[in-house]
């Protein structure tokens, strides 16, 4: 699994992670977040895979998804809305989306 830390730059690409908790203190937030850098970065790169993104969806995402993504999970806390369309201050209408509950267990 490939890990990117992502607000408004791309602050981390952990690669190769085997296990979640190799994340705990790699992996961190804080709003004003913008996705287009993250997925420039996985254009240019040619990457051709799925992407799940964690987030409020306090975010700025592109008008369009990288046409090299196979799939797009947004996964979001529970009564949030899509991330928000950069060009045209609309929800995003590509990928799918999960709400996780607010408290699990």
């Amino acid at each position: 699994m490939r890990v990117m830390v992502i607000d408004a730059d791309n602050h981390g690409d952990i690669r190769d992670v085997e296990n979640i908790e190799e994340l705990a203190d790699k992996i961190y937030g804080g709003g004003g977040s913008d996705l287009r850098p993250g997925f420039d970065r996985l254009s240019k790169e040619s990457f051709n895979g799925a992407v799940i993104v964690f987030t409020d969806t306090d975010i700025w995402a592109p008008h369009d998804p990288p046409s090299n993504l196979t799939g797009i999970l947004w996964v979001v806390p529970e009564g949030r809305s899509r991330p928000l369309d950069a060009e045209t201050n609309d929800r995003v209408p590509y990928g799918d989306f999960l709400e996780l509950p607010q408290t699990i267990g």
